[in-house]
């Protein structure tokens, strides 16, 4: 038996420019209503085609035609949101340095006083430390250093979510164990 296992990869795909994800998401929802809008109305309008002595198949080739133009915008759009949308790898770090990682950011006291005080769990974590430190150890690309990883936390570009989904990302190949090893 071969004991030469690979470390678990995850990927997260961030997009780098939401002018370019709200264009694609405009895109695909004018297309996505008026394709609900034309299948709604069609029996009508192919109705009274006939009535005026065309037929069904016109009408049907006109929407399609309408929507072959509508389906090259949503293309377009999406072709331009792969380009600023990078892919960020992280692999497991192994159990031993995943757990000296999180030995090395305990929460603070205050951080447990507050807790204890709201009623909440008491964390063991200190995740404001902790969440940076976990990105730059386990990512894989794009090459980020630990400095560049804490500048994006204080940066005024990245928000909270797409942080926490660099976050969420970092910790998943630490904790996954596939859909067949379970």
């Amino acid at each position: 038996m071969d004991f030469n296992k690979k470390a678990r990869l995850f990927t997260m795909p961030i997009v780098m420019d939401p002018e370019v994800e709200g264009a694609y998401v405009q895109a695909r929802n004018k297309l996505d209503m008026r394709q609900a809008e034309l299948l709604k109305t069609f029996p009508g309008r192919a109705a009274r085609a006939r009535e005026m002595g065309g037929d069904a198949e016109t009408v049907a080739a006109e929407d399609q035609a309408e929507l072959d133009v509508l389906i090259a915008e949503r293309d377009e759009a999406e072709k331009a949101l792969d380009a600023v949308t990078v892919p960020f790898k992280f692999r497991a770090l192994g159990r031993k340095k995943h757990r000296e990682l999180i030995n090395a950011h305990p929460a603070t006291q205050e951080q447990k006083d507050a807790a204890k005080e709201a009623g909440e769990e008491v964390p063991h974590l200190n995740h404001e430390t902790f969440a940076p430190a976990i990105i730059a150890a386990a990512i894989v690309s794009p090459a980020l250093s630990a400095e560049q990883v804490y500048d994006l936390f204080d940066s005024d570009e990245w928000n909270a979510k797409e942080l926490d989904l660099l976050y969420v990302a970092a910790n998943n190949p630490q904790f996954d164990v596939g859909q067949y090893s379970q």
